[in-house]
């Protein structure tokens, strides 16, 4: 409903607190009343109708304008057409389907009744009713008498007139859900009246009593419904200043659609969408709050694809889950008891965030739909008294049963913030943590170190791979086999031994070992790693005088090559270029290094007779 308030002079010269006061009583009505209509109350401040009527110390005044007389089937039919809840089936059902009832045939129906069952334009420009407040009324509970004569004015009253023989002296919807026994309706525009009930089961039921003394249209202050409910004859300091649910349930049956849809229910509140706007309902007592931001009414799509999809009651408020439509985004905020919104609870986040898993317990929602309401952890690795946890996004490394998460820039590292990189190990050391990273997609590892909060410090190394000399000693801290080799530390092998001069494979590099020590041999100040020369590696090496001599194999080729290197492993020069293994030239080196380089049965050129009985051998046949 569009509820446009027409301020009179008066009211337009009282404090703004009272206009402010009237604003917010119809936002309520605007969000309660889901019909497509406008209606126009004229507000006065001290008087009614433009002075028509000055108001007494205390006193408040609403009444309908403008009437419209309707046959009695006809009213009917309007009615069961418009059925949006098991309140207005009931009435309809309880009204008998003749063309009078109880000697009427013809009712009145406000204008704004009349607009929201389709028996008149449901914009229709016309000044549907009029409401005036004493001053003296105390601001702190203006909504609520706002409430109530704002819906008198709107067509919470009975018709004050009837026309055609037969007719009621006043009669309207009002009066279909009056009664003072089962089957008997009041019709009655007075003050005082005999005593009376709401019911909307044709009198079976009592929901509420009805005012004897001072308006026999509003409710029994001693009634049923309680004695502070805004629609009860007299006001007090504890007027309830929202609509309760007996009075969603009197606008409900009188013509007006106040049934939300329902989105969400988490726990005792309900999250329901009423038209375009959406609302926050107790689920226990059935008070609702219309969703507000900036002091109006939240309306479906303002936020474009980001709608609420949940609310829970928190303290003296509700949380609000919003979502961004088919995403895994999720934000949160909070709004005061009245869904007036008032903070962030957090930003756009993932809904694998540890934040929107925390909040899922809160909502008792799955949110990220992995199958689990609430956080997720999961063990990545155990290392002594040290565990990598991952739990929702982020990586935690607990130390007998809690530790910081790891961050970066002082923030928590969340999954997928390094792409395919991720922490597979952390091990607690004196001044805080060592972390092993793998790349899933190219299988090398990087080692960070971190304080004692988890904070990035420094790299341990680059990224490197899970062959390297780097990584297998990190095997041996971590206690882990990275590359899978069977062996958790580093792996080393004996290329070749010559004199007192050994050359080792350990991990992927290799080291020139006399008497138990030695350099690696190193290209560029760099150690030479496998598969940095593509085929070639070392196969041999020997101590000189000012180094090393160093042999090389290429395996496609079969061929050899020979390099120098100084005493800590760095290439010097070449001492040959490339020559296949008969050549002289790797027949020569074969002395030096003492290996049959060509497993030709000799280390070193043959000697003549050598190689007159290879030759002779070679011609030699048998017969």
């Amino acid at each position: 409903m569009n509820l446009v308030l027409d301020y009179e002079s008066s009211a337009l010269a009282a404090p703004q607190s009272f206009r402010d006061a009237m604003q917010a009583a119809a936002n309520i009505l605007d969000a309660e009343i889901l019909d497509n209509i406008t209606v126009t109350i004229l507000v006065g401040y001290g008087d009614w109708n433009n002075g028509a009527f000055k108001t007494k110390a205390g006193q408040a005044l609403g009444g309908s304008l403008d009437n419209l007389f309707v046959n009695y089937s006809d009213l009917r039919s309007a009615l069961a057409a418009h059925e949006t809840s098991v309140v207005d089936q009931s009435v309809v059902n309880s009204l008998p389907n003749t063309s009078i009832v109880d000697n009427n045939y013809a009712f009145g129906v406000s204008s704004a009744v009349a607009k929201a069952l389709g028996l008149m334009s449901p914009t229709a420009s016309v000044i549907d009713g009029a409401v005036g407040f004493d001053p003296s009324i105390p601001t702190n509970l203006l909504v609520g008498a706002a409430l109530h004569e704002l819906t008198h004015a709107m067509g919470r009253e009975p018709a004050s007139g009837a026309s055609g023989s037969g007719a009621a002296i006043a009669a309207g919807t009002f009066d279909f859900v009056r009664y003072t026994s089962a089957g008997n309706h009041l019709y009655s525009t007075g003050d005082t009246a005999v005593p009376a009930y709401f019911s909307v089961d044709g009198g079976n039921t009592k929901l509420a009593d009805f005012g004897q003394t001072s308006d026999s249209s509003d409710f029994l202050n001693g009634g049923v419904q309680g004695p502070n409910d805004p629609f009860n004859e007299f006001g007090s300091p504890t007027t309830i200043q929202s609509l309760t649910a007996v009075d969603r349930e009197m606008l409900d049956a009188i013509g007006f659609n106040t049934t939300p849809v329902i989105l969400q229910t988490d726990g005792s509140t309900s999250l329901a969408q009423g038209a375009n706007h959406y609302l926050l309902i107790n689920a226990s007592t059935g008070a609702e709050s219309a969703l507000m931001y900036g002091g109006a009414l939240v309306t479906v799509g303002e936020f474009g694809s980001i709608s609420p999809i949940g609310a829970v009651q928190a303290g003296n408020g509700y949380d609000i889950v919003w979502q961004v439509a088919g995403a895994d985004q999720f934000t949160f905020t909070t709004a005061d008891s009245n869904g007036n919104y008032t903070s962030n609870l957090s930003g756009m986040v993932s809904g694998h965030s540890l934040f929107a898993e925390q909040m899922e317990t809160t909502f008792g929602q799955d949110f990220n739909h992995d199958g689990t309401v609430g956080v997720t952890a999961s063990l990545v690795h155990a290392n002594g008294n040290t565990s990598l946890l991952q739990i929702a996004d982020e990586y935690f490394m607990y130390v007998n049963g809690s530790g910081p998460s790891i961050k970066i820039g002082g923030a928590p590292l969340v999954v997928g913030q390094l792409g395919s990189t991720a922490p597979i190990a952390a091990i607690q050391n004196g001044t805080g943590f060592e972390i092993a990273w793998q790349d899933s997609s190219s299988g090398q590892f990087t080692f960070t170190f971190a304080d004692n909060n988890g904070n990035y410090q420094s790299n341990l190394s680059g990224m490197v791979s899970g062959t390297s000399l780097t990584a297998e000693l990190q095997e041996a801290v971590f206690k882990q086999d990275f590359n899978h080799d069977g062996t958790v530390g580093v792996t080393a092998s004996l290329v070749h031994s010559n004199g007192n001069t050994n050359l080792l494979h350990i991990a992927d590099q290799y080291f020139m070992y006399v008497n138990g020590s030695g350099p690696s041999i190193k290209i560029g100040g760099a150690p030479f790693v496998d598969g940095q020369l593509g085929n070639t590696n070392p196969i041999a090496a020997i101590q000189t005088a000012s180094g090393f001599d160093i042999a090389w194999k290429d395996s496609s080729t079969g061929q050899f090559t020979f390099t120098a290197a100084d005493s800590n492993g760095n290439y010097t020069s070449n001492l040959s270029g490339w020559a296949p293994g008969t050549s002289a030239t790797v027949e020569n080196m074969e002395t030096t290094f003492s290996q049959d380089f060509n497993n030709d049965g000799v280390i070193g050129i043959p000697s003549q007779a050598t190689a007159d009985l290879l030759g002779h051998l070679s011609g030699f046949h048998l017969i």
